[in-house]
């Protein structure tokens, strides 16, 4: 496996199983902003991915939710290290950890942890387009602890066992749905809430509410984008989101054989966008379009 891949997931895991075992104890946060709450967890989380990363990899920069940018050059790991907090604090079960590298202005490699359902979303540029669309995971979970092998590119110690996860994470096949029909899609609207425009979500509820199988949220953008990724669900329609909350989801998408544009067409910018499979795309740009006028 890609090294770097490998150090992602053990990231994500690290982080993940520290979620876990706090689930329901943590009592005391503040708010960064309205609607923006902070915890120990989000803090501890990020260390344990930040020391993880810049262990096996001191020339990275590290862009992170809580601490801003860690180092400079390229390239550069983004990093949400729970996404979801709002729903952790309040005991549900909906966060992810997202890890993304970016290099060169792009995306390379994109991991999703699902800490509850031990769920991992993971895809680099390492596999071809084949095996991630495939039906079979394109990523072997390293066993909780292990090292990469000397075979591994650039190989570096790996944490040992006293930081590692427990769990043997499930890794989910990577391939968007083949949902052919708007009426029978599931589409999720995950929004940040720093987006100050709330009539553009509420315009796309109602272009597409009364003609979709149903509409969907997590609580955590960076999940409904891996839910999309895995088949699941069928569209995400993103509203400035930071690019920490989409920058893995995204990626995964792509390499799941899925489409991903701006609300009308074009490249996506500023964490808006559509993303969904290729046969449902055009059709639900069209309406994206049509509640256009309505939008400020």
């Amino acid at each position: 496996m890609d090294k770097r891949l490998w150090i992602a997931i053990e990231a994500a895991r690290k982080a993940g199983e520290y979620q876990r075992r706090s689930f329901g104890d943590v009592d005391e946060y503040e708010y960064k902003r309205p609607g923006d709450p902070i915890s120990v967890v989000d803090k501890r989380s990020e260390e344990l991915i930040v020391k993880t990363i810049t262990d096996a990899f001191p020339d990275h920069a590290i862009h992170s939710e809580e601490s801003g940018m860690v180092g400079s050059g390229d390239p550069t790991w983004v990093v949400d290290p729970l996404d979801g907090t709002s729903n952790y604090l309040r005991g549900l079960p909906y966060f992810s950890v997202s890890i993304a590298l970016e290099s060169d202005g792009r995306v390379e490699l994109g991991v999703i942890y699902r800490p509850m359902s031990d769920e991992l979303f993971a895809a680099s540029d390492g596999a071809s387009v084949e095996d991630t669309a495939s039906r079979h995971s394109n990523v072997d979970v390293p066993p909780a602890g292990t090292q990469p092998t000397a075979t591994d590119d650039n190989s570096h110690e790996a944490a040992g066992p006293d930081d590692a996860p427990s769990s043997q994470a499930a890794t989910v096949p990577i391939s968007v749905s083949d949902t052919n029909s708007i009426k029978s899609a599931l589409i999720a609207i995950p929004y940040s809430s720093s987006n100050k425009s709330h009539e553009q979500i509420w315009d796309t509820h109602r272009a597409l509410g009364s003609t979709i199988e149903g509409i969907r949220s997590t609580g955590s953008g960076a999940l409904d984008l891996a839910l999309v990724a895995a088949g699941r669900v069928d569209a995400a329609v993103g509203f400035n989101q930071q690019w920490w909350d989409c920058a893995a989801g995204l990626y995964l998408i792509e390499a799941g054989r899925g489409t991903v544009t701006g609300h009308s067409g074009e490249e996506p910018a500023d964490g808006t966008f559509l993303a969904s499979n290729e046969t449902l795309h055009e059709d639900v740009l069209a309406r994206l379009k049509h509640s256009a006028p309505t939008r400020s």
